[in-house]
């Protein structure tokens, strides 16, 4: 079975719509996808914080979206979830948060590389469609294996803040990855120092930003906030005053 068959089956099941409507739409392929959730988002054209929470929360646009990204070869998402699995594996991390998670391919693929290594931890906004979808699929997967549903753990955050994460998990993980997850963050210092909390020391945090790609109103990826752009610049600086080291391109560690 393809892939695109097997998400389109997914999908299907999922929103309870007809398996070759799923196949038809998302052969439609990513770019169709991204012009759909672009579409959506104006539409909505949320105004203020709770506005875009809702609208995330609301949402299946990005079901088709991310699905569509994560099995196009041209981006080639599971190569790089791989090439991620096997630097944590290479630093010896165990328990990892998975930020922004969307559908959930970054905790699945971490899990199955390494089931008795890897115990990864889901995270998204509570109460949308996308986090509902990837704790089906995270629970369709455990019990196709014989696993428990609780092999992976999911944390869900309300607002817009990145409570309860930074203090209800002080120093519970060896690493942190966050995959184009903080241009969509209203408060992306917060985020940060969430992370930088959740760390054990000498903890890893691996983080892909696309700030100042899209953004803004008039921009062609409007989800991405104009009030991040500045981080295109301050993100190092940023890492750096609340003491991250930089270990190479994307990759940081909370000193020991």
């Amino acid at each position: 079975m393809s892939e695109l068959i097997e998400r389109a089956r997914e999908i299907a099941a999922f929103l309870g719509i007809p398996e070759s409507d799923a196949v038809e739409r998302l052969s439609k392929g990513f770019g169709y996808q991204h012009q759909a959730v672009n579409d959506d988002f104006r539409r909505a054209n949320p105004q203020t914080d709770e506005a875009l929470l809702n609208w995330y929360r609301s949402t299946e646009q990005y079901i088709w979206e991310l699905a569509a990204y994560h099995i196009d070869p041209g981006f080639n998402y599971a190569g790089m979830c791989a090439g991620i699995a096997e630097r944590l594996k290479a630093e010896g991390a165990v328990n990892v948060l998975c930020l922004g998670d969307g559908i959930g391919d970054l905790t699945l693929s971490l899990k199955e590389s390494d089931p008795n290594r890897f115990d990864p931890v889901y995270h998204d906004l509570s109460g949308s469609k996308t986090a509902a979808f990837a704790l089906w699929r995270i629970q369709k997967v455990n019990h196709s294996k014989g696993r428990s549903v609780l092999n992976v753990h999911s944390i869900l955050t309300d607002g817009c803040g990145p409570e309860p994460i930074g203090s209800a998990y002080r120093e519970l993980f060896s690493a942190v990855v966050s995959l184009d997850f903080m241009e969509h963050c209203v408060d992306v210092p917060s985020y940060v120092r969430a992370v930088y909390n959740v760390l054990k020391p000498g903890g890893l945090f691996c983080a892909q930003n696309a700030f100042a790609i899209g953004s803004g109103p008039d921009g062609s990826i409007p989800m991405h906030l104009s009030i991040n752009d500045k981080y295109e610049k301050e993100w190092d600086p940023l890492l750096f005053s609340l003491g991250f080291q930089q270990i190479s391109s994307n990759w940081y560690r909370k000193p020991t």
